[in-house]
């Protein structure tokens, strides 16, 4: 083919997958989660796009600690295994109190970035929970930070294995969780999570899976996925959800909060989601909320005049969110005394620890092969055919087209399982 014929075909395979998205929203029927069979059936479709399976839920061994004595409150390192050699590290901020365990405790959700738990804008929001008589936890998410090692964005291998990325990320984030509320280290009445950006992917999944929490808040991701995955540029592996387009939207798994408290905002400087999406979405989310019978003030949703990242309009609005519902005195103002530079915490994690795509393996008894891509998983296609890579452009300046086909596909999955099993 010449490159004009291939151009041309590109142009009608990104034309099909238009269609196809339109023809999957289209299909949608408009579930009632404020109704205990549309819940269930929200559930399982939830459960179903992440590969989230109950009996392969971790259990958190703590296998390190370290202290740091800081005025007013304490930093204790957590080294943990979650699966079998999967390691990972958390921070756990304390108020200096004779009596933590009858205190709130709040996660703290990393999005993405190479400081992970520790970049400063995250370690800003733990200090500001733990200056307002409030626990907070830093949890260092799989393949960031000091696990960045372990594989994240290009970690496939969940996916062959028939799970996700996301979808291990919630079953240890739970397993988190689980922890916290057996361990005595605050009042389990009142724990809490908040994230941006990725942490608002996993905040706005804990919502319908983690009925453990009191009060949730994510912002930087709440929107519709039909926009997230209309996107043609090459996703990050914790962005796939196979099935996503014809089983679920971001709205219903918010929903499934109700009718406990959850806060959702969104930058009006965001270049990453324009506003209109998150508007529409929230729209039907606090509808919900009002016909399931919340308490008034349980559902606050607001487009604030920020950008992606948070930064401190957020980081305040969401703690007086949490002061609104939990016993513990907001700080009105942020104070940066505390933050620490990446380099002075460090994890040290055994030789032997596996990686993102091995634990995966371990945990679902599937063999990976060598060498594979996300085209081998979700098959792209056209006119209803497998489609032949040699046809297309192989980039339009936004990376390897064949792979954001593939995404494409990901998000239009309708089998019920996936994988190189």
């Amino acid at each position: 083919m010449t490159e004009s014929e291939k151009l041309m075909r590109t142009l009608e395979v990104f034309d099909e997958y238009e269609r196809r998205f339109a023809s999957a929203r289209a299909a949608r029927v408009l579930r009632r989660p404020w109704l205990e069979p549309d819940r269930e059936d929200i559930l399982r479709s939830v459960r179903s796009i992440l590969g989230f399976r109950e009996e392969l839920i971790p259990r958190i061994t703590i296998k390190g600690e370290r202290i740091t004595r800081c005025p007013g409150y304490t930093i204790r390192e957590l080294t943990f295994t979650s699966w079998e050699r999967f390691w990972g590290e958390m921070s756990l901020y304390t108020p200096d109190t004779a009596n933590p365990e009858k205190l709130p405790l709040i996660l703290v959700c990393p999005g993405h970035g190479a400081d992970g738990r520790l970049y400063a804008g995250y370690q800003q929001m733990a200090l500001n929970i733990v200056r307002s008589g409030a626990s907070a936890l830093l949890i260092e998410n799989i393949g960031q930070g000091c696990r960045k090692d372990f594989g994240h964005w290009q970690s496939l291998g969940p996916l062959a294995c028939g799970i996700s990325l996301q979808g291990m990320i919630l079953m240890e984030t739970v397993a988190v969780i689980r922890r916290v509320c057996q361990s005595g280290v605050c009042d389990p009445r009142y724990i809490g999570a908040c994230g941006n950006s990725g942490g608002g992917t996993l905040t706005t999944f804990l919502a319908a899976l983690s009925p453990e929490l009191g009060a949730v808040a994510s912002t930087g991701y709440p929107s519709e996925f039909g926009y997230i995955f209309a996107k043609e540029r090459g996703h990050c592996a914790c962005n796939l959800l196979p099935g996503v387009l014809p089983k679920l939207e971001m709205w219903e798994s918010l929903a499934l909060m109700s009718p406990r408290p959850l806060y959702v905002s969104q930058g009006e400087r965001d270049h990453l989601i324009p506003v209109e999406y998150f508007n529409r979405s929230m729209r039907k989310a606090a509808a919900s909320y009002k016909l399931s019978g919340a308490p008034a003030g349980a559902f606050y949703a607001k487009a604030l005049q920020t950008a992606h990242s948070w930064e401190e309009a957020d980081r305040l609005a969401i703690l007086a969110f949490f002061g609104r519902h939990f016993p513990m005195e907001p700080v009105t103002a942020e104070d940066p005394g505390g933050i620490r530079g990446p380099e002075t915490v460090r994890a040290d994690f055994p030789a032997d620890a596996l990686t993102t795509d091995e634990c995966a393996a371990n945990i679902t008894g599937v063999q990976l092969p060598d060498k594979f891509g996300l085209e081998d998983i979700f098959s792209p296609a056209f006119g209803g055919k497998p489609l032949d890579p040699d046809t297309v452009c192989a980039d339009l300046g936004r990376g390897s087209v064949t792979r954001v086909f593939a995404q494409m596909e990901c998000a239009l999955w309708d089998k019920p399982a996936w994988g190189l099993a």
